[in-house]
């Protein structure tokens, strides 16, 4: 096996890659015309580069007993590459019913071609076998030649259909994704008209006695390659994007389910009930995610016999003196009335408020306190399942006044230095980002957390 062989195959594989994933897409639309056209471009892509390494040549030409023929394959597959590229344009810029009618045209054309090449190959002579110069050292045999100027015609003209085309959609979508994979076929296509100009040049050098035969072993051969490849790869990075959403929404969830991870176990310590006997697979972390949300809830319920309204009022009160903004100020009041009523449960301390209308956490307004809606009346009896809250990040300022407001001690140590409660980067880990809109939607999980789970994880 040949070195050129090496590099051929090692570009044809991930193209086949592609096809196989291509085809998968098909058999869910397998009468989708689009669809159709872009897996016989990528098949024809790969093919082409699997039958033009020097060991696929010899291998037909041994089989089927006549020299040369594997060219005759290989050609036929790069015009089944134009076809399949002029089809997918005319879908693209036409209706359905007229693209299909216009779409017959191109491909009786293009086999039109194809029976031409194979007539022409017939009518000449071509009996020595050369498998990587074929073009140049035919290319003042009769017949051989206007068979392979044919095939460098029809590909040369595919080529700058595609090209034109591309770089105009690519001006005017606004999809990120299609124009990056526009870019591509746009640079695949380039080097396919260089392929051609290429071979042709190496071929006019014969006519004149000259010998420029490294344009067409060298020089045509990387442009094939690169053109095969990232033409390829252009085609099938509009539907990556699907795939490159969900693997971001999955590590989105993933990591939302692990920042809950100190508020919960802070719950499930306390109030071990919560916890569902049920196990849910690790791979699926938007289930896990959702559990996890409603298991807090299960605590935060638990606890509300436990909930201190004056530290509630406490932490209300220095979060304004801080300035903190509404949703900030909502998060640390939520945070300091959870670490106390840990703390209370924990010691057995008894509750003063016991008795009240408003000593429970749903007391908590819904919506970011201000001083128009505190004013300790009855809410809700039941909690919001995603408070605001738990979205947005409270200042950096706001974890000393919480913890303050939590244990009854000073917002400032003697000296003036402000105690802080958790660290970013701490052994409670950076805030990340989690809650959801829904305790059933999981899957939304993208707002950011603040340091509630480590203020109330923190000690008391």
């Amino acid at each position: 096996m040949t070195e050129r062989t090496i590099g051929y195959w090692a570009c044809a594989a991930p193209l086949w890659v592609v096809f196989v994933t291509k085809l998968v897409g098909l058999r869910k639309a397998r009468h989708d015309p689009m669809r159709r056209a872009v897996c016989a471009t990528v098949f024809s892509c790969a093919a082409i580069l699997t039958a033009s390494a020097p060991d696929t040549i010899g291998a037909v030409n041994e089989v089927t007993g006549v020299p040369n023929l594997a060219f005759v394959v290989n050609f036929s597959l790069v015009i089944v590459l134009a076809a399949s590229v002029r089809v997918l344009i005319v879908y693209w810029q036409e209706p359905n019913d007229r693209a299909t009618t216009i779409a017959k045209r191109w491909i009786a054309g293009y086999c039109v071609v194809v029976l031409g090449m194979a007539g022409l190959f017939w009518l000449g002579s071509a009996p020595v076998e050369r498998r990587t110069d074929f073009e140049t050292y035919h290319a003042t045999t009769p017949y051989i030649a206007q068979f392979v100027l044919l095939y460098l015609g029809a590909q040369a003209l595919a080529m700058v259909s595609v090209i034109r085309g591309c770089v105009r959609w690519a001006r005017l979508t606004d999809d990120p994704w299609l124009r990056r994979g526009l870019h591509l076929i746009t640079f695949g296509s380039v080097c396919g008209l260089g392929v051609s100009g290429l071979r042709g040049l190496a071929m006019a050098a014969r006519w004149c006695d000259g010998n420029w035969d490294a344009l067409n072993t060298r020089a045509s051969v990387a442009c094939a390659m690169a053109g095969l490849t990232f033409g390829a790869i252009g085609f099938a990075l509009p539907a990556w994007a699907d795939l490159h959403a969900h693997a971001r929404s999955w590590l989105s969830t993933y990591r939302s389910h692990r920042a809950l991870y100190p508020l919960w176990d802070a719950l499930r310590t306390s109030v071990p009930s919560i916890v569902l006997p049920a196990r849910i697979p690790w791979w699926n972390p938007h289930l896990r995610l959702t559990r996890r949300l409603a298991e807090i809830n299960d605590g935060r319920l638990a606890l509300r016999p436990s909930a201190d309204q004056r530290v509630a009022r406490r932490a209300l009160d220095l979060g304004r003196a801080a300035d903190l903004s509404p949703s900030d100020l909502a998060a640390t009041v939520e945070a300091a009335l959870l670490k106390g009523a840990l703390a209370a449960r924990q010691s057995g301390t008894p509750n003063p408020d016991v008795g009240r209308p408003h000593q429970t956490l749903s007391s908590l307004p819904r919506h970011p306190p201000t001083s128009a809606n505190w004013s300790g009346s009855p809410a809700s009896p039941e909690p919001s399942p995603t408070p605001p809250w738990w979205r947005r990040p409270p200042g950096p300022r706001s974890g000393r006044r919480l913890r303050s407001a939590a244990d009854g001690s000073p917002s400032s140590s003697p000296n003036g230095t402000p105690y802080v409660a958790g660290r970013p980067g701490g052994r409670f880990g950076p805030p990340g980002r989690c809650g959801t809109r829904s305790v059933t939607s999981a899957s939304d999980s993208t707002r950011p957390c603040g340091r509630i789970t480590e203020v109330v994880r923190g000690p008391v």
